[in-house]
């Protein structure tokens, strides 16, 4: 886990950005296991993960926006349906469709991360809750709870925040920080942020000033 300190305006967003591939640095040399330039920029777009400080929700149910394609992978799993397929006679398609559908999203929902709980507990529709126009049907808080759990469930080996406790209240922002911790354990992990508490749990700590490196610990 790195975490990237800085006043504001020091650059801490633009390192992210060169970190996750999406800018390309107009000095110097970025590399990646001892490759640089147009293959590093490459690999980090397609091998890290970024949160910026305004999540991004796509326009559909809670549970979309969390699994995304797993939904397309359970539906592929030839052998779930062979295992049913004797079960299923005698009833009518409609039928077999709608249990094999909700079969599938009990398996999805099986293994969400259980802070999402904060969030289902409030809604009516659980995760059939529609969400649209960035997800304003959530807080700020609830938004970043999501995108931190599609980066959960999709790992990839960067996983790179901006500010990801920034204007949140003290509960969601043990929460994140614990699952932060979790997900740095097991790969690679960027974060710029100005919450102290992350000073207490990083493996480094690079210090920037107007763009430049001050110091490492």
């Amino acid at each position: 886990l790195v975490l990237v300190k800085g006043i504001s305006g020091s650059g801490k967003s633009t390192l992210l950005k060169i970190c996750a591939g999406s800018l390309t640095p107009d000095e110097g040399i970025l590399s990646v296991n001892g490759k640089d330039n147009n293959w590093s920029h490459q690999w980090l777009k397609a091998n890290s993960s970024y949160m910026n400080q305004f999540p991004f929700i796509f326009d559909g149910t809670l549970q979309y926006n969390v699994f995304l394609e797993r939904a397309m992978e359970a539906a592929a799993n030839g052998t779930v349906v062979k295992m049913r397929e004797k079960a299923q006679q005698g009833k009518s398609r409609d039928q077999q469709i709608k249990e094999r559908e909700e079969q599938k999203s009990t398996e999805m929902q099986a293994g969400y991360p259980v802070f999402l709980d904060k969030i289902l507990t409030k809604k009516e529709e659980g995760w059939g809750t529609e969400l649209s126009h960035n997800g304003k049907q959530l807080s700020g808080g609830e938004r970043q709870l999501v995108t931190l759990a599609r980066m959960m469930l999709h790992p990839r080996p960067v996983a790179i925040l901006d500010e990801p406790t920034a204007n949140l209240d003290p509960e969601t922002t043990g929460i994140i920080l614990q699952e932060i911790v979790k997900m740095g354990e097991e790969r690679l992990v960027i974060v710029a942020s100005h919450e102290k508490l992350f000073e207490g749990v990083a493996d480094a700590i690079v210090n920037l000033n107007w763009g430049e490196q001050v110091n490492h610990e």
